[in-house]
């Protein structure tokens, strides 16, 4: 049986709802499953780039149709050169995803992925776009106001919902069975949010999911990168005195402790410790204490497809971790995408994952698609000249001149007061379970946003 949702499977009685142990490791490491195992015995996913046919003589078969490109390029390429190339494949994608016969939309976070596709998309369509965005009652932890000066760059109707703790509780019951498995990632609930919103004016949406994965957007990338080269040198010490400094950590202040406990003082090199699991949320010496069955551990390696795609891609570490994560990683996300996006009956599309842009991109060496995140010459290049009006070249410079690390959505939520997650589970794991959601999230009615001076 083939479907879009394991509710379904389960529903005609395909195969018993079995919990399928041997992936508890790999989810409490790593927040998802890769691969095709799910949490029910029996079920499994089709993966991206695959095709599932069926024969009398071979059965059920699954092939792959697509993979990233197995060679890096660009060695002799300018950035300048380079954010061309890029502007161009990602003008090409946005104007392929704007095919539709229905009313069409953006999810506006305020970030610089977003804006260019705010950007891009202006000039493309008539009249004005309209945009969405979300955020927290905590103005720490969001980017509306960020949002608001791109929307008024390139003049759209502009909407925002803001979610407050006890619709943001409210909704997770609802939402854990949109997506059959549990939600790991607290972002979940805001995009059902504002998927909701944006329902009420448009069918479809673009979203600016996959940069972060191609243009090497993440802090962990470049953390990993430094471990990985200063501790080369330092495994050149003794063993005797590496031993004594990482006994010595644990005596530092707090503070300093909990950075050096995150770097290659702590950590033996290669991938496994660096990239996996110094960023996992429970990593396999705490979960020896966690788990009822610790043997679990012992079954199956937790980061195994991970570094299976981080072997088999081409280039230095940085070209590996993206090539890692575009695999593994990024299919959680969009999956998450899809299933709060058609929660609320709306289409989601990725402009930036567009196949023939991303054979281009990720292909790219990793140096310059990391400076291409770092730098202002992305924002120029990409987006400036080809937006409706040149001042949102100036808005993300500005973006970028003063961007400052915001809280994320899971530290905002943590230090919420009120019902907390908690609660919440102890509700659902020990009396019955409420499935319904009345709440109605804070909304802001729909402006025609006027363009920033100049």
């Amino acid at each position: 049986m083939f479907t879009s949702e394991i509710k379904a499977i389960l529903a005609a009685d395909a195969v018993p709802p079995a919990l399928n142990t041997a992936i508890v490791p790999e989810f409490l490491a790593n927040r998802f499953v890769a691969g095709s195992e799910t949490f029910f015995q029996g079920v499994t996913k089709l993966l991206p780039g695959r095709i599932l046919t069926w024969s009398a003589e071979e059965g059920v078969r699954a092939r792959r149709y697509w993979s990233l490109p197995p060679e890096v390029y660009g060695a002799d390429l300018s950035m300048v050169e380079a954010a061309g190339q890029v502007r161009a494949g990602l003008e090409a994608a946005v104007q392929s995803h704007l095919m539709s016969d229905v009313p069409l939309g953006l999810f506006l976070s305020g970030g610089i992925d977003s804006s260019a596709l705010a950007g891009l998309m202006a000039p493309m369509v008539r009249g004005p776009i309209r945009t969405f965005a979300v955020g927290l009652p905590d103005t720490d932890s969001n980017e509306l106001d960020w949002a608001r000066l791109v929307a008024r760059s390139v003049r759209s109707v502009h909407r925002e919902v803001v979610v407050t703790p006890s619709e943001y509780f409210d909704a997770l019951p609802r939402l854990i069975r949109h997506e059959d498995e549990p939600i790991a990632f607290t972002s979940s609930v805001p995009l059902y949010f504002v998927s909701r919103l944006a329902a009420e004016d448009v069918k479809v949406v673009l979203t600016g999911e996959g940069a972060d994965e191609l243009f090497l957007g993440y802090h962990r990338y470049r953390i990993t990168h430094w471990n990985d080269h200063l501790g080369r040198a330092y495994g050149l010490a003794p063993s005797a005195l590496r031993q004594a400094i990482g006994r010595s950590l644990g005596r530092l202040p707090r503070r300093w402790g909990r950075y050096a406990a995150r770097t290659f003082l702590a950590f033996e090199p290669g991938p496994r410790q660096l990239f996996c699991e110094n960023f996992a949320v429970f990593p396999t010496g705490l979960q020896q204490e966690l788990l009822a069955d610790p043997e679990l551990l012992a079954v199956r390696d937790p980061y195994a497809t991970a570094l299976e795609r981080y072997a088999a891609a081409p280039g230095g570490d940085l070209d590996r971790m993206s090539h890692a994560d575009l695999e593994t990683y990024l299919v959680e996300l969009l999956m998450k995408q899809d299933q709060m996006s058609m929660a609320a009956s709306i289409e989601s599309r990725v402009p930036f994952l567009d196949h023939v842009f991303v054979e281009r991109v990720a292909a790219m060496l990793s140096r310059i698609r990391c400076q291409m995140t770092c730098s202002t010459l992305w924002a120029k290049s990409t987006v400036g000249g080809a937006a409706a009006h040149a001042t949102l070249g100036t808005v993300i410079d500005s973006y970028i001149a003063d961007i400052k690390e915001v809280g994320a959505d899971s530290q905002a939520v943590a230090g919420w007061n009120g019902p907390g997650p908690f609660k919440i589970a102890n509700n659902y794991l020990e009396g019955p379970a409420r499935m319904s959601c009345s709440a109605a999230p804070t909304r802001r009615s729909a402006t025609s946003c006027p363009p920033t001076s100049r």
